[in-house]
């Protein structure tokens, strides 16, 4: 669909590490041409038409491709869109490699938006579209306008590979686009963080430490509820929650 601006980054944010991590974690021999023929690039099919990854199409119904079951991570990340999925894929343009200057103004793009999400990139890599030049970070979700002209230059030593998912959109996704476009470009991307269950969590800060001795003493974890094992260190279930709801020790 048309957009009245040429980007936004959604004030929506991933681990870009764990994605990175399924995605390397793929079969090399599952990765197929590009569906319009772009020299140097190249597809891997998450959604497509009957769930089948050989059928580039955007008519029929959309199902899962089997390469999907094996990343979670992925599909935490459309889930927390909260949107209706269509055709997806992970997109990759070879070292030094580039798209063409394009136009997607077909049926399927009169409502449909397409969301990017970069997963392998580097800071000369260009997103263009129209006479603006965008670098697209790793844990940041955008948006385009597919109706100008766009395109893309890496001139990076290595591939670039970006999770792009097609949707009709939602009033959940228009609220994050819309949040988003009013934090604007500068500064880190802002909104929460993507969870494994496609939760988000939004947070002040996260602070990560491993291999330290715990220093929880004189926080007054006690008086909030926060539990702490003999050695003073939080205790936390699996997806690192403390004893109170709200709070949270990584």
């Amino acid at each position: 669909m048309r957009l009245d601006t040429t980007y936004i980054r959604l004030a929506l944010r991933v681990d870009a590490a764990r994605l990175a991590a399924e995605v390397m974690a793929v079969p090399e021999e599952r990765w197929q041409d590009h569906p319009e023929g772009a020299a140097g690039n190249t597809a891997l099919p998450l959604v497509a038409a009957h769930g089948d990854e050989h059928d580039p199409s955007t008519t029929a119904g959309m199902r899962p491709t089997p390469v999907l079951a094996s990343l979670p991570y992925t599909r935490a990340i459309m889930a927390a869109l909260h949107a209706p999925i269509g055709r997806s894929r992970f997109m990759r343009i070879e070292a030094e490699g580039s798209l063409g200057m394009h136009v997607d103004i077909n049926r399927y793009w009169q409502d449909h938006m397409r969301v990017h999400v970069p997963v392998i990139t580097h800071p000369d890599v260009a997103f263009l579209c129209q006479d603006e030049s965008r670098h697209m970070a790793t844990g940041e979700v955008w948006v385009f306008d597919t109706w100008r002209r766009h395109g893309v230059e890496n001139p990076a030593n290595h591939a670039r590979i970006h999770l792009v998912i097609d949707t009709v959109g939602s009033s959940a996704l228009w609220n994050l686009i819309d949040a988003g476009r009013a934090a604007g470009f500068d500064g880190p991307a802002v909104g929460p963080i993507v969870t494994d269950l496609g939760e988000r969590i939004a947070c002040d800060r996260v602070l990560y430490a491993t291999g330290r001795v715990p220093n929880s003493g004189g926080l007054g974890l006690e008086e909030v509820g926060v539990t702490v094992n003999q050695m003073g260190a939080i205790a936390v279930d699996e997806w690192s929650k403390t004893t109170v709801e709200n709070i949270y020790a990584v």
